[in-house]
This record gives C-alpha cells, sequence and structure tokens, in this order.
C-alpha cells in the first residue's frame, strides 16, 4: 500500500493555535463502529467529533491519537479557521479493494504527549503541535521490478469553515456561498479554436473576446427586505 502523508502545523505563539481541524465524509455503511476506528489513543478523546451529520471532524487540542477512515468520498480536508485557509486532498478509492488498517482509505493523526506503538512521544525531540493528514491506497501485490503508483490533487484556498464538501470547483461550506462560475468549458474551447486559427495564419490581427460568467445564489445573500419611507415630523 502507498501512503501519502501531510503534517499540518497547529502552533502559534501562545501553543496550540485554535481551529485547526480535519474533515472527512464518513461511509454512509462504514463496516467500523461510527464510521471511524480508534488505532491509538483513548476511544473517547473529545477531538473527534461527528456532531455534523455525514462527517467526522478531528479538533486538534494537543492529545496523542489517530482515527482510520473507510470514506469512500474521496477526499480530506484541513481548516486552520484563524485565517479561513483550508488545504484538501482529492483522491480516488478503488471499489471493493483491500485497504489497510481494516479498511481505511484516510487516517488522521494527532501529535500529543503520550505513548504510541511503544514510542514515548512526550520526550523532548519527540514533541510538537501537528495534525497529520493521511491517504492510503489499497493493498497490491507487486512483482520484482513492478511500479506502483497513487494519484492525488492538493489544493489550498482561503474558505471560512466548517467545511461540507470538497469538489473541484473549491470547498463547499455552511452556509453555501454564493460564487461567480466561469465558463471554464467554453473558455477552454474558445483557446483552443484561436490557437488554431494563429496557427494556421500567424499575421492575422488579435482577437477579443468576452464570456458572460453565471451568478450562483446560495444561501450566504439573500434579498434586500423592501424598506417604506417614514414620515418624519418636521
Amino acid at each position: 500500500s502507498l501512503w501519502d502523508v501531510t503534517q499540518l502545523d497547529c502552533t502559534d505563539p501562545r501553543g496550540v493555535r485554535p481551529g485547526c481541524q480535519m474533515t472527512i465524509p464518513l461511509h454512509p455503511v462504514s463496516n467500523m463502529p461510527g464510521g471511524y476506528g480508534v488505532l491509538y489513543g483513548p476511544a473517547d478523546n473529545l477531538q473527534w467529533r461527528t456532531d455534523r451529520s455525514g462527517l467526522l471532524d478531528v479538533a486538534y487540542a494537543a492529545e496523542l491519537g489517530k482515527v482510520g477512515l473507510d470514506s469512500q468520498a474521496g477526499w480530506v480536508a484541513f481548516t486552520d479557521s484563524s485565517g479561513d485557509w483550508v488545504f484538501a486532498h482529492q483522491f480516488s478509492v478503488t471499489p471493493d479493494a483491500e485497504y489497510p488498517d481494516a479498511g481505511a482509505t484516510v487516517e488522521v493523526w494527532t501529535q500529543g504527549p503520550g505513548v504510541a506503538g511503544g514510542v514515548d512521544f512526550s520526550q523532548d525531540h519527540l514533541r510538537g503541535l501537528f495534525m497529520e493528514m493521511e491517504v492510503l491506497g489499497p493493498l497490491i501485490d507487486l512483482a520484482p521490478d513492478a511500479v506502483s503508483s497513487m494519484d492525488l490533487e492538493w489544493a489550498a484556498c482561503r474558505c471560512p469553515g466548517p467545511i461540507s464538501d470538497i469538489t473541484r470547483y473549491g470547498a463547499y461550506t455552511v452556509p453555501a456561498l454564493t460564487t461567480v462560475r466561469q465558463p471554464i468549458e467554453a473558455m477552454a474551447r474558445l483557446a483552443v479554436e484561436i490557437a488554431l486559427r494563429r496557427a494556421a495564419d500567424p499575421g492575422a490581427p488579435p482577437e477579443t473576446h468576452s464570456l458572460d460568467p453565471e451568478l450562483v445564489v446560495r444561501n450566504s445573500t439573500a434579498s434586500v427586505a423592501s424598506r417604506k419611507e417614514v414620515q418624519r415630523p418636521h
């Protein structure tokens, strides 16, 4: 199995930076009790939160622990609410494949004092305030000289949390944000057409085109309430 491990710093000058959180979708028919399995640390660790339907939020509190999920959604997101930053991984899940750690496709490690796997993380050289975002590949058999690979997409944006979904167009929040959707496919098609015309006729004059975006109204905006003129006494 190939594993991608990313460490996310959770420090500030005062110690633990508040608002550091990892969000992973739960498998709707998970084989794990509650949708996730505790690999290290206490099962009742307050960092593991399932308050929001269909999601596991891991709110960093400098406590040692690790959870694994058999999530099938193909994304995991780290939120730093101190600056409204979101860092996300998107990846593919192979249906019916065997994954490590009882089927985990995603794991989250939270660094803190304590013992895990026979290692005492209270030692000075092992101390730190961070989370690990781990994306796991399926178990595979490799013949001699064979190779294997795993593709992931990394993305970052400014987006106020909490995160409820990640798509190719960005992070979805609660409430859903009103956005402007660019006509990406039409822009790409037009760019290719212009490039082909320029290749056929290098001396052709420059072209200018204008494409209309689409306003996507969601829950973060509302119509202005009508106002009545108020008669003020003179």
